[in-house]
């Protein structure tokens, strides 16, 4: 391999500024032993456009275009086979990279590692500051986890638990997330692993989760290389019809996960209904029943809603949840009212958002109150 590094940019009709941001970010790590791979999977034209004329002048980028949407998983899997480069990492088109993410591979790219897990951070609108500050580095940081803690991350993937003994403190670690990770070329394509193609969502939990429970050689570094953008207009957040197939899908498929390589017991399978289903529950809330873009009637969609929690295995996961569990206010308040199949509340908190953020307001004053008496 004549590279050092294939940052891999995934492209689906991205807002343009978001798009452009995350080019920029990108090629502002510097080095001609880094390879930049565009794919586009048959966005509109205007977004192809961007693509294009982002590509200019830099020799580094290849760009591609699927002249059929093949989903997220088809792209990063052109990606590995493509890649030139020692290392892959994935970028996705709305967020941004760290302009020294090259620079701390290089760094780390010695180490015997397989795997640099990365910090991470969040954002909305406007990019963190420091978020293109370029830094000259000799060393990082770095942990270095052991087997067990790399299967609790691999649990974690699975079944959606936060993780809760402290491999990291400080660092933002979601090992479902496919983001702010450099793989070893090798390591994936030896260990033969691959993207789900039949899954519309979640094939990033299930990747990470086979490639934590092989036990790689992985390090952690604190310092922050990916800025995740809370992005309303993305695929995710897009109104699907289709919502309840696909994370009856994608529950399947973890389910069958954890049977063949994961430690099958009572423990590992409570979590999967304890945090897995709930969340396929409220994924289905956010991308269908409640989705402002969803055109069918108050009375249909209240009926979707009884029939979603009525199935298998919506319904044991609801009935033996304790909204208490989840650590979000407003996930608490999602179950209790789903646990009460009181639909009419939870649409008008979906339509009027606000009422959401101002429960998970007052809770958290009520919180710091009690605290403040206890001391």
């Amino acid at each position: 391999m004549d590279k050092l590094l294939t940052i891999g940019v995934a492209v689906y009709n991205i807002k343009e500024e978001y798009l452009r941001d995350c080019i920029k970010s990108v090629t502002m790590n510097r080095g001609e032993n880094i390879e930049i791979l565009i794919i586009d999977d048959c966005s509109d034209e205007s977004c192809s456009e961007i693509c294009r004329k982002c590509c200019e002048g830099d020799s580094r980028i290849t760009y591609i275009k699927n002249e059929r949407n093949m989903g997220i998983s088809a792209v990063r899997n052109m990606i590995i086979d493509m890649a030139s480069g020692e290392w892959v990492a994935f970028v996705d088109g709305d967020d941004l990279l760290s302009p020294n993410f090259a620079a701390a591979v290089n760094i780390l790219k010695d180490s015997g590692r397989n795997l640099i897990i990365f910090n991470k951070q969040t954002f909305y609108r406007m990019p963190p500051e420091g978020a293109a500050v370029c830094r000259s580095q000799d060393a990082l940081e770095c942990i270095l986890p052991n087997a067990k803690q790399l299967y609790d991350m691999a649990l974690s993937a699975v079944n959606r638990k936060a993780l809760t003994d402290g491999i990291a403190d400080g660092v933002m670690l979601n090992p479902g997330a496919v983001y702010s990770v450099a793989y070893k070329k090798d390591y994936l394509t030896d260990g033969g692993f691959r993207f789900n193609t039949d899954l519309k969502t979640a094939e990033d939990s299930l990747f990470s989760a086979a490639v934590l429970s092989h036990t790689p050689n992985a390090v952690i570094c604190p310092e922050v290389m990916y800025y995740y953008r809370l992005n309303q207009y993305s695929v995710t957040h897009r109104y699907d019809e289709n919502s309840k197939a696909v994370t009856d899908a994608y529950l399947k498929a973890i389910r069958d996960f954890i049977k063949e390589n994961l430690k099958y017991d009572s423990g590992v399978m409570a979590d999967f209904k304890t945090y897995r289903c709930i969340y396929a529950i409220t994924d289905n809330f956010e991308r269908n029943i409640f989705h402002k873009d969803n055109p069918n009637s108050y009375e249909r969609r209240k009926k979707d809603f009884l029939n979603l929690l009525n199935s298998s295995p919506y319904r044991a996961a609801i009935e033996s949840a304790n909204p208490m569990t989840y650590s979000v206010y407003v996930t608490r308040l999602k179950v209790y009212l789903a646990k009460k199949r009181w639909f009419f509340m939870l649409d008008m908190c979906f339509k009027y958002n606000i009422l959401f953020r101002l429960y998970g307001g007052a809770v958290r004053r009520i919180n710091d109150f009690k605290r403040r008496i206890k001391r």
